[in-house]
């Protein structure tokens, strides 16, 4: 029997220390990721028209109160502000863009 115990404890022991190592890993490696990885060029459920080399966000699904169309290749949307002038864009449209709208101080970070 005491040998038997000597084997469970010692693989509780090593089960618990890995355990751990993957949940401290996990933890800090998710804390330093910017989510989401790459941010769409038009808001959600948009899509993106490339003709004439010109790239236009299309709204195919009538979302939202704002037009049509818009390009996010202007003056006004370039910069180290450009997120910020998106996610006011969006929200006064009243659209979700991911990785713009979801982040709550996206203007404080510009």
């Amino acid at each position: 029997m005491n040998f038997q115990r000597t084997v469970l404890l010692v693989a509780g022991v090593t089960l618990v220390i890995a355990l751990l190592f993957i949940a401290f890993s996990l933890y800090f490696l998710q804390s330093k990721r910017k989510y989401p990885p790459v941010i769409g060029e038009c808001p959600d459920y948009w899509e993106l028209d490339e003709k004439n080399g010109k790239p236009i966000c299309k709204n195919t699904h009538n979302l939202g109160t704002c037009g049509k169309s818009a390009s996010f290749m202007g003056q006004q949307f370039v910069g180290a502000d450009s997120n910020c002038k998106k996610a006011k864009w969006a929200r006064g449209c009243n659209l979700t863009w991911d990785g713009i709208t979801n982040i709550p101080d996206i203007c404080s970070k510009s």
